[in-house]
């Protein structure tokens, strides 16, 4: 079986699991942008509680844009609050000098168009936790793929708020936890910085709920 979702922005642990768990992911690259998803969006470790980083698109009527022509917003400098945020949270963590260089020189990469982004960074976080899982792309829109009993449709499945919010059964060691407990369902950044090379064992044994 085959995992369909949108483009996302450095996703939730949870739906890397299920893509690691399947045979594939094929990633939606012909639909109208939507807001409420993770498209550019993403969730790291804070002190307080999961904290969300933002992509900012340029202003203007995104909704039911085709996401290959959502632009990003150069307004402000967000990639470099983000490697601060990235780097001010995981700075002391196992994983932390392995796993920055990469993240930072996607950033300093300073994308125009948010697919060019998602693209890149589901890309370098597949090669760090799941080598051999298998990308590929739309080649059309298509609304309905029952009759593909091959393919799993989770687009619009994972929304933010929920996963964040799900029961503590996947547990791995994270920073702050000491003080505040585990926080579930971050973006897949927070497996890497604190697993490492073991995030493809634990994806492969992640249970859903």
């Amino acid at each position: 079986m085959q995992l369909l979702t949108e483009t996302m922005l450095f996703p939730p642990v949870a739906v890397w699991a299920a893509a690691v768990q399947s045979d594939g992911w094929l990633l939606e690259t012909h639909e109208n942008y939507q807001k409420g998803g993770y498209r550019n969006r993403y969730y790291i470790a804070g002190p307080n509680g999961p904290v969300r980083l933002t992509a900012p698109l340029e202003k203007g009527k995104n909704d039911k844009t085709p996401i290959s022509e959502v632009c990003i917003s150069r307004d402000e400098n967000w990639e470099l609050q983000h490697l601060r945020s990235i780097q001010t949270t995981y700075g002391k963590s196992p994983f932390f000098e392995d796993y920055f260089p990469p993240i930072k020189s996607l950033f300093d990469g300073r994308k125009e168009l948010l697919l060019d982004l998602n693209v890149e960074s589901l890309k370098m976080s597949r090669d760090i936790v799941a080598p051999k899982l298998s990308l590929e792309f739309t080649s059309a829109w298509q609304s309905d793929y029952s009759d593909k009993p091959e393919i799993v449709d989770k687009r619009g499945h994972y929304k933010p708020g929920l996963l964040i919010k799900s029961r503590i059964v996947n547990h791995y060691p994270q920073v702050f936890e000491d003080k505040f407990g585990f926080q579930p369902n971050l973006g897949i950044l927070d497996l890497i910085f604190c697993l490492g090379p073991e995030s493809s064992t634990f994806l492969k044994r992640y249970r859903s709920e």
